[in-house]
């Protein structure tokens, strides 16, 4: 990923996580707070990214917005669940409410520009938990994420992966290992690592 694009995502994706371990642990603020708090770090990284970029920064965006609605909507049991379901950031920040397949619509599209950071988002919201239409259908959600790694890698010069697939789990409700992956995530967090520790998941 580009300096200057990871400049303006790592914050957004430590707030996002951060917020993720709140409404799972019981900590989250008012939803409406939270919700406001959001939307202004994603508006400031669209602050960073320059005019040429901007593209690429709204469908990244997109990816994250989505795992976030995602996450606080379908997976997370926690105070806000009602109040984000009829308050999705989607509806508020992107006139959509079709994350479902309409995440997967602009994966395609950050497919064809010419930089890979945005699909590199896209890759990392299905790691970090989104699914969408694949839900119940982890063996295309695995073709799906295999074969974007395979276009981010000869994108950028690099080997093709072997043909295995990876191993990839279902997502949340959080419990067991999940929770135990969420806890290791926000650990990392605090460290101010998560995303190259994120990213190396998907990479290796």
């Amino acid at each position: 990923m580009s300096p200057e694009f990871a400049a303006a995502l790592d914050p957004v994706m430590l707030e996002i996580l951060a917020l993720v371990e709140r409404a799972r642990s019981g900590r989250a603020g008012r939803p409406v707070e939270e919700h406001a708090h959001i939307r202004g770090v994603l508006e400031q990284g669209a602050a960073l990214v320059p005019g040429t970029r901007m593209r690429d920064w709204e469908l990244a965006s997109y990816a994250l917005i989505s795992l976030i609605d995602e996450l606080l909507i379908v997976d997370i049991p926690w105070k806000g669940q009602a109040w984000w379901e009829n308050n999705a950031l989607e509806v508020e920040m992107c006139r959509t409410r079709d994350r479902a397949t309409e995440f997967y619509g602009r994966a395609e599209e950050a497919v064809g520009l010419a930089s890979r950071d945005a699909l590199e988002v896209f890759i990392l919201a299905v790691v970090l938990g989104f699914r969408g239409i694949f839900r119940d259908q982890l063996p295309s959600l695995r073709q799906w994420l295999r074969t974007q790694e395979q276009l981010v890698r000869v994108g950028d010069g690099r080997p093709p992966l072997p043909d295995t697939a990876p191993e990839l789990s279902g997502a949340p409700p959080l419990s067991g290992g999940s929770r135990l992956l969420w806890a290791s995530l926000v650990a990392t967090m605090v460290t101010a690592c998560v995303f190259v520790a994120a990213w190396r998941i998907v990479m290796r």
